[in-house]
């Protein structure tokens, strides 16, 4: 038997034997530390296979829910958390509610208030904001994320026995979770065993208030039996390497100081050491110009599709700015297969009309087109009207507005039932609804009459996905490339910080194959470095 054969016998028993003691554990708390392609999913359904009966499996990202939907939807109740509140509540749920309150309350006492980071750290002393929330949500009759989660605490604390009982709950990615999120969860805990899975180096949500101090506190706690599983068998060896380069490196500085001792260790198998003896090397591209990597990337996936039939693709940006042009620039080049992430920013006039569309008497969906038809002032007065007195966001808007917004209700109600549009009705919509005709029919011929000559090009089918480091959370793919990766862009204010290097180990470790890193500078950036001469090659 060879060394390698030997090693994959010794591995695949380790990671058997780690595995079988999360699963074989009778404790009431369980946590396990586990990195990037640890097996989570695995461990999952190992669990629910033993459990059986009501399992409810939460986790924080939607990539990562529709994972495990597919992996265990016949096993458990998978949901983000705030989707399990909503339907506790049997409410209906807007994701920007809090974004909406937060502008009336603005606009109400014209002064600023954070209602995620009242809501996310638990700030009940504010009580006459959150006396203001409470109104306001009731008056639009929805729920939003922060709200749901608040709503629900406050139904099982009066009513522990309404707390639901689940044979296990898990919980993924509870580095992610903030202070709200954890109480709910542990209220949870109080009728059910409970297993929390996370890892501590892929922190990314500071900004809504996640803290990797709560992973941390109860990885340490004797509340908790710990376990981790220390094997990726997703990345091929060199980024597994590279990884704890980073973290060492990281450490030796005095960054990352209270992370959890845990180890990463390659998964040594036949099939990931065919791909690491191939690619043996994160290749370093330099200097590559932003207005070059479109140009760069159709020349890397040629020679990949002259090695690989079938693969993905994964194009992380620093920045979620730089996205649209290189889509743009690689869809010029007959790449027909580009995705990039929903703009979801700010409220739009399509979101009001789908409320209403549902319900033509929806406070919530005037509301928002009124954001549309009034100016500041109208909107000030309008939203002061709805507080002190109560009514409708509809009969404060007045005939004219009124009017014109059920004309186009009718006519979306049109194209929901099947019917023809007249050209007028046609060109009536659109411009209500913000949509460029002109632009719209220009990108359908470029679709169906200019890309199709050029992108007959087989590796010019492959799947391209364009994220930012933090859209590429519960990503992975084939071959990955980090582009505009200069510390302009990576690092904090050009300094050094655990967030911006836990986004970088995420961004490595997305790659099932291949890593490949662009930069525009001459200077290897500081990330790189870290990941030691000895495992990148330059090109």
């Amino acid at each position: 038997m060879t060394r390698r054969q030997l090693l994959h016998e010794e591995h695949s028993a380790d990671r058997e034997k780690h595995t079988n003691a999360v699963v074989d554990s009778s404790a009431n708390h369980v946590i396990v530390a586990a990195g990037p392609g640890s097996g989570k999913t695995f461990l999952f359904k190992k669990i629910c296979e033993r459990k059986r009966g009501s399992i409810l499996v939460v986790s924080f990202i939607n990539e990562l829910i529709n994972d495990l939907k597919t992996d265990l939807s016949q096993l458990a109740e998978v949901r983000t958390l705030h989707s399990f509140a909503t339907k506790q509540l049997n409410a209906d749920f807007f994701p920007k509610l809090t974004d909406v309150i937060e502008n009336d309350r603005n606009l109400y006492v014209t002064q600023a208030v954070d209602f995620k980071e009242i809501f996310s750290n638990l700030q009940n002393e504010y009580d006459d904001e959150l006396n203001f929330y409470s109104g306001r949500r009731k008056y639009y009759n929805h729920f939003g994320p922060h709200c749901s989660i608040y709503a629900l605490i406050k139904l099982f604390e009066q009513n522990p026995d309404k707390i639901p009982t689940y044979s296990q709950i898990l919980v993924d990615e509870y580095q992610d979770f903030n202070k709200l999120e954890i109480k709910l969860i542990d209220k949870l805990a109080e009728k059910s065993p409970l297993l929390l899975v996370g890892d501590d180096d892929q922190a990314l949500y500071s900004f809504k208030y996640a803290d990797p101090a709560e992973i941390r506190l109860r990885f340490n706690s004797n509340d908790y039996q710990s376990f981790e599983l220390p094997y990726c068998s997703r990345c091929p060896e060199v980024i597994v390497r590279a990884a704890n380069n980073l973290i060492s490196e990281a450490m030796k500085r005095g960054d990352l100081k209270e992370r959890i001792e845990k180890t990463f260790k390659y998964f040594c198998c036949s099939d990931k050491d065919q791909i690491s003896d191939q690619h043996p090397k994160i290749i370093i591209r330099q200097p590559v110009y932003e207005n070059a990597v479109a140009y760069r990337i159709e020349q890397d996936l040629r020679e990949i599709a002259a090695l690989d039939d079938e693969y993905s693709v994964l194009i992380i940006c620093p920045l979620r700015k730089q996205i649209p042009a290189l889509a743009m620039a690689l869809q010029k080049k007959g790449f027909g297969n580009v995705k990039t992430p929903t703009d979801s920013a700010g409220l739009s006039k399509k979101e009001g009309y789908k409320l209403l569309l549902e319900n033509d008497q929806c406070n919530l969906g005037w509301r928002i087109l009124a954001q549309f038809k009034l100016d500041n002032a109208g909107l000030s007065d309008l939203v002061r009207k709805s507080v002190e007195d109560g009514i409708s966001v509809k009969d404060i808007l007045g005939a004219e507005h009124q009017k014109k917004i059920t004309r186009s209700l009718r006519i979306l109600k049109k194209l929901r039932n099947g019917k023809s549009l007249s050209d007028k009705e046609a060109s009536d919509i659109l411009d209500e609804l913000d949509y460029d005709a002109l632009h719209i029919a220009a990108e359908k011929v470029k679709e169906e009459v200019v890309l199709p000559s050029v992108s007959g090009v087989g590796f010019k089918n492959a799947a391209v996905k364009i994220v930012t480091m933090l859209g590429a959370k519960g990503l992975s793919d084939d071959y990955v490339f980090i582009v505009n990766c200069d510390d302009r862009y990576i690092l904090e204010k050009n300094s050094v910080t655990d967030a911006s290097i836990c986004r970088f180990l995420v961004a490595i470790t997305r790659a099932r194959k291949k890593l490949t890193i662009y930069s525009s500078k001459e200077e290897i950036p500081t990330y790189v470095k870290w990941l030691k001469p000895e495992l990148t090659q330059s090109r």
